[in-house]
């Protein structure tokens, strides 16, 4: 017998997406992802996880732009970790990803994309 009735069959396609956001920035970047509609899975909608608080650390090199910082100084930002799914379509991974690229303060976000799949 299957627990609760949940099959392999049941899954479906998602790109989870996890993004480095200082958290300054976070509540923007979500809100900007909000509108697109698209953080929904079954009969919820803007669904997200945000981690406590870490700490983002890097040093600009010779061709950057920091956002905070300066070039060849190391630096070190109050950072949290943003995850939400996605259907797995390129439609949707390409408007996240723009959504992304636009509301993120840095000027290289980091973003993983991950094909996986999800019940819901």
């Amino acid at each position: 017998m299957v627990p609760y009735g949940v099959l392999v069959s049941d899954l479906i396609p998602l790109y989870r997406l996890t993004v480095i956001i200082p958290s300054e920035g976070l509540n923007f970047v979500i809100s900007e992802l909000e509108k697109t509609a698209i953080l929904s899975i079954g009969n919820y909608a803007n669904v997200t996880w945000v981690s406590s608080e870490g700490i983002e650390s890097f040093t600009p090199l010779d061709n950057a732009n920091p956002a905070v910082g300066e070039v060849g100084v190391p630096i070190k930002v109050p950072a949290r970790q943003l995850v939400f799914s996605i259907p797995r379509d390129d439609s949707s991974l390409n408007k996240v990803l723009n959504v992304l690229v636009a509301s993120h303060p840095w000027e290289k976000p980091v973003i993983y994309v991950d094909e996986s799949y999800g019940y819901g």
